[in-house]
Formats: C-alpha cells, sequence, structure tokens
C-alpha cells in the first residue's frame, strides 16, 4: 500500500511566492544537474586511490584480541547460512549488539577467506571507501544547497570544479582521518563502516525524495531512504538518528520550513518522518535490550548521574578537539577515577561546551551551517555520551564515525567560501597548499594510527604509552605479552593492572591462568576464587577451576562444581562443555555417566544453533559409552560434517581419536 505523504512545505522566507515557480529544493536538484562535470571522475577516483592508500595499513593486520577473537574465531555459528545460523544471527546479542547484516557479511568473507584476516579487512576498507564515495556526492548536493538564494548574488553560483573540489575536501576530512582508523582497521566494528554504508544512501534517497517533483519517483525515492535506514540498524544502532538528522536537513540548508513561521509547517515535516521514527524507536528498543541482556549496561547504583553528566561533558568537548587535532589516539580511553571525572575534567569540558554552544545559538541566523552542523553533531553524539552507559570506555574514537559528518561538510563549505572569495590566483595557491598540506598530515597520521592494529602487542603498547594508568590497557597489553610467550613480562603487567584496581576480575584470572601454566596450581586457585568473588558472572572461570581440580586428581569436586555451576547459571556454556566432556570421556568409569552427558551435549547442542561440532563430538561420545553404538556412529558422522564444514582439522582429527580409542577398548568393530 503506498505511504500518504504530505507535499513539500512553502517557499522559504525571503523568496517570493510564484505561481508554479519551483521550491528551493528542485532549484537545488537542477543546479546539481547542471554542476556535474569531469570533476565528478577525476576527484572520486583520487578519492579511491588516496583512501585505499592510506588504509592500506589495515590490510596487514591480524586478529585482535579485543572482541575479534570471541565474536570471529571462538563463535561459529556465522560459518554456515542455514535458517538455524539465520535465526541466530536475527536473535544473538552477542558482545551485547543486535547485528545481523554484520553477522551475514562476517559469513560472507568467511566463505571468501576462512581464517586469512586480510580478506576481513579489505571487506572493511571497501566499506569504508563506498562510504566516502556516497558521502561525496551528498557533500555536493548539501554544498550547492546551501549556497542557494531568490536572488542571485552579483558573483553567480559557484563554479562546479570548486563545488567538487570542496566536497572532496570535506570527503577527506570524514574519511581519511585518523580517528576513522578504530572503525576500519578493527575487524570488530565492521558494524561501523557497513552501517555507515547504508546510513549514507539513505541520506542521499531522503534528499532525492526532497527534490522530487513526481509522486511515483517520490514514494521510491521515500521508500529508498526507509529501507536503506533499515538496513543500516540491522548492522548497527547509530542509524535510530536519522529521521532527527533529515528534520534538521529541511531546516538548513535545504530550508523546507513555511516562511509563516506557523506550526503546521514543522508539523507536516514532522509527520513526513512518522515511518521512520517508527523504525528509529524499534531499533532504539532492540539496541538497549541487546545491552542490558549481556549485562553491558551499568546501573546507577554503580555509575550515578553526576558521573554520567561528567563524562557527556567531556565527551561532548572529545570528538570535537580530537578532529580538529587528532593526536594522542589510542584503542581505549577508561573511565578514570570519581575524583578525577567530577573534578578538572568535567569543569574543563562543561564550560567549554556550554561557551561553545552558547556562542554557536547566538550566531544560529548569521551562521546557520555552523548552527545545523551543531545540531547533528549532538543527535549523533547523544546515544554514546554515556548517559546509557555500557562497557568501561569514558570516549571511544568509532563513536565519531557518524557523528563528525556534519563538522566534515562545513569544512567543505570553508573551504568553498575561501575559494570564491580569493580573487587572485595567489590566493587560490595559498589555499591549494593549505589542502594538500593538510591531507598530507592526515594520510600520515591515519597511517600510523592503522599500523598500531596489526597485532595485540603493537595495538596494546599504543594503549599503554596513552593510557599507562589503565588498568584494562595494562592487562590487555599482559594478555598479549602471554600469548606471545613473554611469561615474566605478563606476570609484572598483570600484577600492574591488579595494583591499579584490585578488584579486576578479569586481570585476576588471566594471572590465575599464567600461574597455572606454570604449575602454581594452589595460587592459579586461588586467584579464580577471587575472580569469582569479585564478579560470579566472570566468564569461563568455574571452568578453568574446575580444570585445575581435574589436574590434581580431585574430579568429584569438580564434577560437583560443574553440577552447581550449571544449574544457577545453564547459560554457562563453557562449564556445561567441560561437565559433559567429563561425564562422557574421562578415563576413570566411576565419573563417567552416559546418559547425564549426553542430555547435556543436546541442551548445549540446541543453545549454540543446533549445529555445533563440539557438542555433537560430546553427544557422540556418551552414546557410544552407553552402549548405543549406532546413534552414536550417526552422531560422530554428523560431527566430521560438521567439522569439515567449518573447517575445523583439530575437531575432525579428536573425533578420529575418540573413534581409534573406543576401538582399543573394543566398543567399536576394527574397520
Amino acid at each position: 500500500m503506498p505511504i500518504a505523504l504530505p507535499e513539500p512545505a512553502e517557499a522559504p522566507l525571503d523568496l517570493p511566492a510564484r505561481e508554479n515557480a519551483p521550491n528551493d529544493v528542485q532549484r537545488v536538484a537542477h543546479s546539481r544537474r547542471g554542476l556535474r562535470s569531469a570533476w565528478d571522475i577525476v576527484i572520486p577516483v583520487a578519492l579511491v586511490l588516496l583512501i585505499g592508500l592510506t588504509f592500506i595499513e589495515a590490510l596487514h593486520a591480524g586478529f585482535v584480541d579485543w572482541d575479534d577473537d570471541d565474536l570471529l574465531l571462538a563463535e561459529t555459528q556465522y560459518r554456515v547460512l542455514t535458517w538455524q545460523s539465520l535465526g541466530w544471527m536475527f536473535t544473538t546479542t552477542v558482545a551485547g549488539h543486535f547485528q545481523p547484516l554484520t553477522w551475514l557479511s562476517y559469513w560472507l568473507d568467511w566463505q571468501l577467506w576462512n581464517r586469512d584476516a586480510f580478506g576481513f579487512h579489505v571487506t572493511n576498507v571497501t566499506l569504508h571507501i563506498a562510504s566516502a564515495l556516497t558521502f561525496y556526492f551528498l557533500a555536493q548536493r548539501l554544498l550547492v544547497a546551501a549556497t542557494q538564494r531568490r536572488v542571485p548574488a552579483a558573483d553567480g553560483p559557484p563554479a562546479a570544479s570548486a563545488v567538487a573540489m570542496a566536497s572532496g575536501f570535506a570527503t577527506v576530512l570524514f574519511a581519511l582521518h585518523p580517528l576513522r582508523a578504530e572503525s576500519v582497521a578493527w575487524i570488530a566494528e565492521r558494524r561501523d563502516v557497513l552501517s555507515g554504508v547504508f546510513f549514507l544512501i539513505a541520506t542521499w534517497f531522503y534528499l532525492r525524495f526532497v527534490s522530487s517533483v513526481g509522486a511515483h519517483e517520490k514514494r521510491f525515492s521515500y521508500g529508498g531512504a526507509l529501507v536503506c535506514m533499515l538496513l543500516s540498524l540491522l548492522a548497527n544502532a547509530s542509524a535510530v538518528t536519522l529521521p532527527l538528522v533529515f528534520l534538521v536537513l529541511d531546516l538548513y540548508p535545504l530550508r523546507r520550513k513555511s516562511a509563516s513561521k506557523t506550526r503546521g509547517s514543522l508539523r507536516a515535516l514532522i509527520l513526513e518522518k512518522v515511518p521512520l521514527f517508527a523504525i528509529s524507536i524499534a531499533g532504539g528498543v532492540i539496541a538497549i535490550y541487546a545491552q542490558w541482556r549481556q549485562g553491558a549496561m551499568y546501573a546507577l547504583a554503580e555509575y550515578g548521574l553526576a558521573e554520567r553528566f561528567a563524562q557527556a561533558c567531556y565527551g561532548l568537548a572529545f570528538y570535537v578537539w580530537k578532529t580538529v587535532l587528532p593526536t594522542n589516539l589510542g584503542p581505549l580511553y577508561e573511565i578514570p577515577s570519581y575524583h578525577v571525572l567530577l573534578a578538572h575534567m568535567m569543569w574543563w569540558a562543561g564550560g567549554s561546551v556550554l561557551v561553545s554552544l552558547g556562542v554557536i545559538f547566538a550566531l544560529r541566523r548569521k551562521a546557520p551551517a555552523l548552527f545545523a552542523a551543531t545540531l547533528i553533531y549532538l543527535i549523533q553524539i547523544t546515544p554514546v555520551l554515556g548517559l546509557l552507559q555500557s562497557g568501561p570506555q569514558l570516549v571511544a574514537d568509532r563513536y565519531s564515525y557518524l557523528s563528525c559528518l556534519g563538522i566534515a561538510v562545513l569544512g567543505g563549505g570553508v573551504l568553498l567560501f575561501a575559494m570564491k572569495r580569493a580573487s587572485a590566483s595567489s590566493g587560490r595557491l595559498l589555499i591549494g597548499l593549505a589542502c594538500i598540506a593538510l591531507i598530507s598530515g592526515l594520510h600520515l597520521a591515519t597511517l600510523q594510527q592503522c599500523a598500531y592494529w596489526h597485532s595485540p602487542l603493537s595495538l596494546w603498547h599504543r594503549g599503554l604509552i596513552i593510557s599507562p594508568d589503565s588498568t584494562i590497557a595494562n592487562a590487555s597489553y599482559a594478555d598479549a605479552l602471554h600469548q606471545a610467550g613473554n611469561l615474566d613480562e605478563a606476570f609484572l603487567y598483570y600484577r600492574r593492572a591488579l595494583e591499579l584496581n584490585p578488584r579486576n576480575a578479569i586481570a585476576t584470572a588471566h594471572l590465575g591462568d599464567l600461574l597455572g601454566e606454570v604449575n602454581e596450581v594452589d595460587q592459579a586457585m586461588s586467584l579464580y576464587r577471587r575472580a569469582l568473588e569479585l564478579d560470579p558472572k566472570s566468564p569461563g572461570v568455574h571452568a578453568k577451576l574446575a580444570h585445575l581440580l581435574v589436574r590434581q586428581k580431585r574430579v568429584a569436586d569438580a564434577v560437583q562444581l560443574l553440577r552447581d555451576r550449571t544449574a544457577e547459571n545453564p547459560s554457562d556454556l563453557r562449564s556445561m562443555e567441560f561437565l559433559a566432556d567429563l561425564l562422557s570421556s574421562y578415563p576413570d568409569p566411576t565419573v563417567r555417566n552416559p546418559a547425564e552427558a549426553a542430555g547435556l551435549a543436546e541442551r548445549l547442542n540446541r543453545q549454540r544453533g543446533g549445529r555445533d561440532g563440539v557438542a555433537t563430538m560430546f553427544l557422540a561420545t556418551a552414546l557410544i559409552e552407553g552402549g548405543k553404538i549406532d546413534q552414536g556412529l550417526a552422531a560422530a558422522n554428523r560431527c566430521l560434517h560438521l567439522a569439515r564444514v567449518y573447517q575445523n582439522e583439530r575437531l575432525e582429527q579428536e573425533v578420529y581419536r575418540r573413534l581409534d580409542a573406543f576401538r582399543q577398548r573394543g566398543l567399536l568393530p576394527t574397520p
């Protein structure tokens, strides 16, 4: 059923009404068509080459132990496309995000590249380039719209080359900036670049809708904006702000608000966006639910209103400041202590924000572009300012990916104004040299920022330089050293992390892992128990403690610990997995319980989407151990099939090893 849309608002305030006269927005579209030139080929090609050369460092990066390992290496559901895996993609909230379209993109990467991180990075960079090209053409439309007047200026409209160069410059400010490195070089942040493509295409469709004349074209364009907004939300929740962004664009530079200044015109602009607002609200609710379900959101009791207000003030200043001066960027800016946050941070940031907003508001009529860019920035950044805080970060580079789009367009507008006012060739030369110097600086800074994402060691070494007193940065660097085999140095950084925050449950547990490796079992067990005291929900710690109990031959204690844990928390799949393994395959027959193990394996398989190879292996082991040979062999064959589909050679070898062990015991015939 076609969507009934209100007619565009009347002509702007400074335009005399004329019968059958085109409105401003349609005039903008006509002007845009007139400005098309060879520059629309030359500059996009140059942008593709420049962005590709800048983010080439990202292609050399691997997977980092900062969500990449949990999302892409440990998780297997996304690797095969079935109805079950699709259902999982559209319902899971792993890592606190609802991102089914992002999971589908990971599936495609896995088919093309398997475990090769290079291919995943190619996709990220390609998506970023697509966003940049879309933004280039958006910037052209917006800059042309901003320069439209009822009575043409004496010096005429801007030249096609000037608009194209200003749009290219705006695109560079957006796409070729060190703040973008995190979203592009971090595979786990695929949701940013994928959502960003559809966010920008939705905006393009909306501008097309505004400039359309025919009803059919308007419906098509509005539907395109609606669909692309939905796709953006299926990749990441950042598109929830789109209807408000469109409303700001209506006011400036599109100037769709009625000259009468009555509420009716503004109401019409809002009413035409009701379907967009409906999708936005639904997306926001789902995003909040995903964070809540994963336990990532901070309660008011542990993170009060004063702290949230201070964080919001700091965030408002941070992204603008780092856009202007992108130095000292790192992978994590941890929330500081209560006293630091509420002392100079809040007063310095809060004061500067209030003064800046006051000045911008006062200049709203003289500088409407600045006012509109500020409104869009505020709309885009508000959801991640910490008012609904999740995670330990005070701010994050990735949050600037879409929030600073308005600032980039504003930069292009400044260049366009400067080129128009520079009458002498020497003035244009100086402007050109300044732009080249700025672009070169951004290129080198972004190149370096991408290089930090090469490995966990390089990433967290940078993290420590930027945040030496961050307990998470110290613990993460210790994890990277531990993984690299440098146990002595890793021990020192774990200790440093715990000195900074003795209540860091993750660092406590990871130090236990290290001590367990060097056979300091008693100390390791003590640290695991301490980690559980600090955070009873610590992932995997019960299973690790059970492993140490087994090493001490206290298998009965390990089994009881795991039984209690799975009864208390059925979602602790690591504990359930280890318990199923013990009960199905432990050498001591007094420990084995095939019936209970089979039940656990089936529960584990169901919770993992019905195609989990490890759970199927435990089921096969339990069935054969319990004398159900035919059923067990059928489960083993299913497991081998899954191992081959998921290209899991270790699982395939383990299945064959277990079958050989059963043959040696006489439970299976020799082939």
